[in-house]
């Protein structure tokens, strides 16, 4: 039989056609076949305790009532604690209800070789950190961007260590990741991006647009979307046929409305809310440019999707989207938050369809170095490898 792996993530979908960001169900299905794979995610309102999700078993955990089980999904859980300070009272019974359906899981799987991986060094890395090493199995832990990059200071850096200390392999989806890692004392963590699923590549310019703006992700302030709609207003009196399609929602959606209402232009704003797969790879098809305003970003998996779809990219100058470009020249760069710049560099790319044309084909090339199935194979490695040298010397 193969061995256990035993998933710790506070990101994955609550049902089937959720608009959580598929990105861990997504590496999951691409390790079933090196793995018995059991996802631990927190319980929220309306979904299953326990069901077997396109074959991986999920078990989810009560910490509430469920009408309050609001810390997670949404916006994340730092943006729902921003949105609602009460929330964290839900702390205390988050860590302990997650901290005893992990010490349970492990007890029932008893001798068999397994191994815990936890998504975000907090909260699920401090607690599987602790669990693991009482139970004598291998950890790894993986940075995804706003647990290391935005949870800084004594007491954070004190946490971050403390996981770092004990999880055997330690990963990150990009660069500046690997670097703040590297800063808090890490030996050798390894970059091993997210991949980008199979139909994402399926790619047609029969659908493409023109004077279509796209966004992808949460209306949060770390994705820049208001940046965004202020440089697409800037310029929108030049375009007349431009428009702003946002996918995603989050907790600046009013603020979203009442800018553009206030800057004449609500008119040609377009909320299209999460995306399935295909729905997404619809939108990205026709999209004269996609645009990622980031302010920071551990890996960008929106970006590298759009890029495998053939898309034309403008993207805040970040680490993790200059390693998506890898020098191919792939994606026109302007300075993150400068409005001014955002706004003048759309204003070109809308001018020159033969640049657009040419940057979306290096695009497109450039996506195939972040297919899910090479990258998933990178994971299942690290992963069998802890199994291999005996882990936690169980």
């Amino acid at each position: 039989m193969p061995p256990w792996l035993v998933v710790l993530t506070s990101t994955f979908p609550r049902w089937p056609g959720d608009d959580q960001p598929p990105f861990v169900l997504d590496l999951c299905l691409a390790l079933r076949e090196r793995f018995r794979v059991l996802i631990l995610a927190p319980h929220a309102d309306g979904a299953v305790e326990e069901e077997d999700f396109s074959g991986l078993r999920v078990l989810r955990f009560r910490y509430a009532p469920e009408a309050l089980e609001s810390l997670c999904y949404g916006s994340g859980i730092l943006a729902n604690l921003r949105q609602r300070p009460w929330r964290l009272c839900l702390l205390p019974g988050f860590f302990l209800a997650m901290s005893a359906a992990l010490r349970r899981v492990l007890s029932q799987i008893g001798r068999e070789p397994v191994v815990v991986h936890a998504h975000w060094f907090f909260p699920q890395g401090f607690v599987a950190a602790r669990q693991a090493a009482r139970a004598k199995v291998p950890f790894a832990v993986t940075a995804h961007g706003s647990d290391i990059l935005r949870l800084r200071g004594r007491f954070w850096d004190g946490l971050h260590r403390y996981c770092l200390r004990r999880a055997q392999l330690v990963t990150a989806v990009g660069p500046e990741l690997i670097a703040r890692l590297e800063s808090l004392g890490a030996n050798q963590p390894y970059l091993l991006p997210l991949g980008v699923a199979s139909h994402f590549f399926d790619f047609s310019e029969n659908g493409r647009e023109e004077g279509r703006l796209l966004f992808v992700g949460r209306f949060v302030p770390d994705k820049g979307v208001l940046d965004l709609l202020v440089a697409f207003a800037s310029i929108a009196s030049d375009f007349p046929e431009l428009r702003l399609c946002l996918a995603g929602d989050g907790s600046e959606r009013r603020a979203l409305e009442q800018v553009a209402a206030l800057a004449g232009v609500g008119g040609r704003l377009e909320f299209l809310g999460w995306l399935g797969h295909e729905e997404l790879v619809e939108q990205l098809h026709r999209a004269t440019i996609v645009v990622a305003p980031s302010h920071s970003e551990g890996f960008g998996l929106a970006v590298a999707e759009a890029m495998a779809c053939g898309c034309t990219l403008l993207v805040s100058d970040l680490p993790a989207f200059r390693g998506l470009d890898g020098g191919t020249g792939s994606l026109t760069f302007f300075p993150p938050g400068d409005r001014e710049s955002l706004s003048k560099r759309l204003g070109e790319m809308l001018r020159d369809r033969q640049r657009r044309l040419i940057q979306a084909e290096r695009a497109r090339i450039r996506a195939m170095d972040f297919r899910q199935e090479a990258l998933a194979e990178g994971y299942a490695r690290q992963l069998l490898r802890l199994l291999s040298e005996g882990g936690a010397d169980r």
